[in-house]
């Protein structure tokens, strides 16, 4: 639909373009005016897509309307029309941006209604520059945003966003929303799991006030609000909070992702949101976990799972070391708790790497019960729910790593003797130990071992041993 505004000091034309117009579909005249000041005022006041005005007209011409349009940065399209077929005439006009001229003597219904399309192509193309330029602004403010929370060197382009209004110094809402939902955000679908979010987050918080709300890493994401101070600090939270509520609601109604949330006010530099946020995760911690983070909760839960951890899990997965792996997995979320949900999140995902890893490059098969979502975190007594999944999960893996040869079920008798050798390679060991110590006999048990893995068994001890040797010169200081 294009809006149209008529300036011509003849009746006649006027009545002839309404005519003409009337027949064009897409149209809509706002109203039209006999000389150049009325012009000026209903542009002004109408703000229509097109003005198709005369160059001669009475107080001000087309020329000087013109010029008032481009002075105010209105947004309207000029076509302008003449009695004189001459250029000289019409050649400011062309040069400040108007789309074209028509003679009035040639004015017919096919040359308005081609001029009419081309009027309507260049709005197009300006709705979706628009829709460009408004796309790359958020992406950049979202950038902006997570570089001053993190405390990030800011790049000299994103420094000039600072004059944005969200930006400003003054009053501000700093937002901080945390999923629950452990798996996702890492997942395989991980990246379209936190555009949603995204997308969801700030399409909300744009109906009621103007903000950007960004996401940082695991699952935690990052908003920034304008706030009215007249309100008074009370009425402020009251309606940030009803927001969030209904952000809240949203999320959980349209992508069924659970989310907690924490408010704060602060008024002052943008620099120092990162100390207010880190202040609302703390406050998080505290609701849910019962404890506060000392430490910068965004900064100090990178790594939870360290060298140490990993070589130790590492190893205990080659050697089929239950104690181990469950020792190593409990240390890590004792400490991960330490720093709240954002730390427990950070050792789900490093779990989930190292898993990842050791399934790809020992396991063939792995049992689909290791594929099951990890259990939401609810509070701090969640914990050893997630503890347990990653015990189970890494047990699975070993069961796997035990088979990767194997496309065959192994019986009971070779699973228990395949997790002796994983453990005690290191030892003297014969199949007389191995056959006692599963209670069959030896002999049984070679048959059996050779049907059932395709090797002897001193070949699968050596061959072992030798995986361990190299494993050990690629992974240790030994």
């Amino acid at each position: 639909m294009i809006t149209i505004v008529l300036s011509d000091d003849s009746v006649l034309v006027l009545n002839q373009l309404n005519m003409l117009l009337s027949e064009i579909e897409d149209c809509v005249i706002l109203g039209s005016a006999m000389d150049g000041r009325k012009t000026i005022e209903l542009v002004r006041r109408k703000n229509p897509d097109l003005l198709i005005t005369d160059i001669d007209m009475p107080f001000a011409n087309g020329i000087e309307i013109y010029e008032h349009i481009c002075r105010e940065r209105l947004p309207t399209l000029v076509l302008a029309l003449s009695n004189y077929d001459s250029y000289n005439l019409v050649r400011p006009m062309l040069k400040m941006g108007a789309i074209d001229y028509i003679l009035k003597n040639e004015l017919d219904a096919t040359l308005l209604n081609k001029k009419i399309r081309e009027v309507h192509s260049i709005l197009s193309r300006r709705e979706i520059k628009q829709s460009q330029i408004k796309y790359y602004s958020l992406v950049a403010k979202k950038k902006l945003l997570s570089d001053l929370i993190t405390q990030h060197t800011l790049d000299n382009d994103l420094d000039i966003l600072k004059t944005e209004p969200e930006f400003q110094d003054g009053c501000h809402l700093v937002v901080c929303i945390q999923t629950t939902s452990l798996s996702d955000a890492n997942g395989e679908h991980g990246d379209k799991f936190i555009q949603n979010i995204e997308n969801l987050c700030n399409s909300t918080v744009a109906t009621m006030r103007k903000g950007i709300i960004t996401y940082l890493r695991n699952g935690m994401f990052a908003g920034l609000m304008d706030a009215d101070e007249s309100l008074g600090y009370k009425k402020i939270k009251e309606e940030a909070y009803n927001l969030m509520l209904l952000l809240q609601s949203n999320l959980e109604r349209i992508l069924n992702i659970r989310i907690l949330f924490s408010i704060k006010i602060f008024n002052g530099s943008i620099y120092n949101i990162s100390t207010i946020f880190s202040d609302a995760i703390n406050e998080i911690n505290r609701d849910h976990f019962g404890k506060s983070v000392c430490e910068s909760p965004i900064r100090s839960a990178q790594n939870m799972v360290n060298i140490s951890y990993e070589r130790a899990l590492v190893n205990a997965l080659y050697q089929v070391d239950k104690d181990t792996v469950k020792k190593v997995v409990s240390n890590v979320f004792n400490e991960a708790v330490r720093f709240g949900i954002s730390g427990i999140l950070s050792a789900v995902t490093e779990f989930n790497d190292i898993g990842a890893r050791f399934i790809k490059q020992y396991c063939r098969v792995i049992n689909n019960s290791t594929q099951c979502t990890v259990p939401e975190i609810k509070g701090i007594n969640d914990v050893s729910l997630i503890a347990d999944y990653f015990t189970d999960y890494f047990y699975e893996i070993m069961k796997s790593a035990c088979t990767q040869d194997q496309d065959v079920t192994l019986s009971d008798y070779i699973l228990k003797a395949l997790e002796y050798i994983h453990i005690h390679y290191a030892e003297d060991i014969s199949l007389s130990t191995i056959s006692n110590d599963i209670h069959i006999s030896p002999i049984y048990f070679s048959r059996i071992f050779k049907e059932q893995t395709g090797n002897t068994f001193i070949e699968y001890l050596t061959h072992y041993r030798i995986s361990m040797a190299k494993e050990m010169l690629l992974n240790s200081s030994i």
